[in-house]
């Protein structure tokens, strides 16, 4: 399996921070707001409040930007149907803590529910172990460079499919391999006693959940020349080369959605060489 520079892994980890533009002190502290929210009903059985509590989980994977939007549809959820389908999942896990392909299948189920948001949910419902890392297009765009995966990714702003059903089933066996692949690497890292140093300065070894928040801030934060790889590997040409021909034009169009989305940071002095170089060429 493809492994990752531990120093990597430290490096960025030390660097998480969501949504944009939040300090790691205020990024981290609202995880361990929510997850102690998780742990103070539904993983007591309380469903009480389970819309309520699970819209605090979409609320943090929209970001400001998409909450509203994504939150309609979630809300279109009744309690019950709900309370249904995180009992299944709680049902699943036990028996099988790795089947997560059977737990992400009841999960899209629900609407407003994609497959990142689905990680999300199970990332929370699971706050001791940290087993269920959260996949949105940034990690996922990394790990199909590193072909550690192949997910199915929309054209133009990378987006993970949930339609047609084809992509979703694909998908969601892309999120299993992800998922092993996560407690892989967080074996090794345990092995070789390699921590990282969280918010209130103690060392902590790495969970599942750490690799893909360092992968997140790697890309979230720091896109370079390889990144701008990625996001024209299909043109056929590189930011220095012009256009041999009319389609690459018209491909390069239909990705600057994504393009502006993956760019939406501080940008790096590369990636600022990368915006003016597509200027340049069209």
């Amino acid at each position: 399996m493809e492994k990752i520079d531990a120093s990597f892994l430290k490096t960025w980890r030390e660097k998480y921070s969501w949504p944009r533009g939040e300090s790691r002190y205020s990024s981290e502290k609202r995880i361990i707001q929510i997850e102690n929210l998780m742990r103070s009903r539904i993983l007591k059985g309380d469903f009480t409040y389970i819309k309520e509590d699970l819209s605090e989980i979409i609320f943090w994977k929209a970001g400001p930007r998409r909450e509203p939007e994504m939150l309609d549809r979630f809300d279109a959820n009744s309690s019950d149907f709900l309370q249904k389908a995180i009992g299944q999942v709680f049902s699943i896990l036990a028996k099988q803590p790795n089947d997560v392909c059977t737990a992400m299948d009841v999960l899209v189920r629900l609407k407003g529910v994609g497959i990142p948001v689905a990680s999300a949910i199970l990332r929370f419902l699971d706050p001791e172990k940290h087993r269920y890392g959260v996949i949105d297009s940034n990690v996922a765009v990394y790990l199909n460079q590193k072909q550690v995966t192949n997910f199915d990714l929309r054209e133009g702003d990378f987006w993970i499919k949930k339609y047609p059903i084809d992509s979703c089933q694909r998908n969601i066996q892309e999120y299993q391999k992800y998922h092993n692949w996560l407690q892989f690497v967080a074996e090794d890292l345990r092995k070789r006693n390699v921590t990282y140093t969280d918010i209130y300065g103690n060392q902590q070894p790495f969970a599942p959940v750490d690799i893909d928040m360092a992968i997140f801030a790697f890309m979230t934060q720091n896109i370079t020349s390889e990144h701008s790889d990625v996001l024209v590997k299909d043109l056929e040409m590189h930011p220095a080369t012009p256009f041999t021909n009319l389609n690459q034009l018209y491909r390069l169009i239909a990705s600057l959605k994504g393009l502006i989305q993956l760019l939406d940071k501080d940008l790096g002095i590369e990636a600022l060489r990368f915006c003016f170089a597509l200027i340049l060429i069209m």
